[in-house]
């Protein structure tokens, strides 16, 4: 399954077009629910298994302090370059847990 995200990566904005074209929405009603129920403000994200960045890019974009996580390179890879600022390298790696 990694090597499928490896080569997806670079196609995968394409595929889910439909998704990053409503994604504003998809934040506007994560801020009502920040507003709404969170018990104080949130400033701090963290995205886990973001890919490509879609949301995080776009959380990032609102002010938000965001970190994208994800266990596969290339879509970090993606991200980074979607990034109109330096993103600092994460990945999740699952393999060094199973070495544990």
């Amino acid at each position: 399954m990694h090597e499928l995200y490896t080569v997806l990566a670079e196609y995968y904005d394409a595929i889910y077009r439909r998704r990053a074209e409503r994604v504003s929405r998809e934040i506007d009603f994560v801020e009502k629910l920040f507003q709404n129920e969170a018990e104080r403000d949130v400033r701090k994200i963290l995205d886990l298994a973001c890919g490509t960045g879609i949301p995080t890019l776009e959380l990032a974009r609102r002010g938000y302090r965001v970190m994208g996580l994800d266990l596969h390179e290339g879509m970090l890879a993606v991200a980074r370059r979607k990034a109109k600022t330096p993103l600092q390298k994460a990945r999740a790696d699952s393999e060094a847990r199973r070495e544990r």
